[in-house]
């Protein structure tokens, strides 16, 4: 059954945007933990938020760990490679979420 329509529905290019201020933020938190700096409490709900944007069910369980296991795969590149191919990368799982739901 397909979701009802979500006013709030932002464009491609916001909600790219979103992702990688999602990435950036979940790489900074990875470094923190890597240091030995417990930044679990400084984790933000983007993904689900995101999620919601793009008109999907937040409570499907199955996307948001698809979310979160694509967010963790892609924060896990070298820091060097990840800030240089960031836009890449948002573009990538944008394009990754959109076929999930196709």
């Amino acid at each position: 059954m397909t979701p009802p329509a979500n006013p709030l529905t932002l464009s491609p290019e916001l909600i790219i945007r979103l992702l990688k201020e999602d990435l950036k933020s979940n790489k900074l938190l990875l470094g923190l933990n890597q240091l030995g700096i417990v930044a679990e409490h400084y984790h933000s709900d983007l993904g689900s938020i995101i999620l919601i944007l793009m008109n999907l069910p937040e409570s499907d369980d199955n996307l948001y760990a698809f979310y979160q296991n694509q967010l963790t795969s892609f924060t896990s590149l070298e820091t060097s490679i990840f800030f240089n191919q960031l836009d890449a990368l948002a573009q990538k799982f944008y394009q990754l979420l959109i076929d999930r739901i196709n």
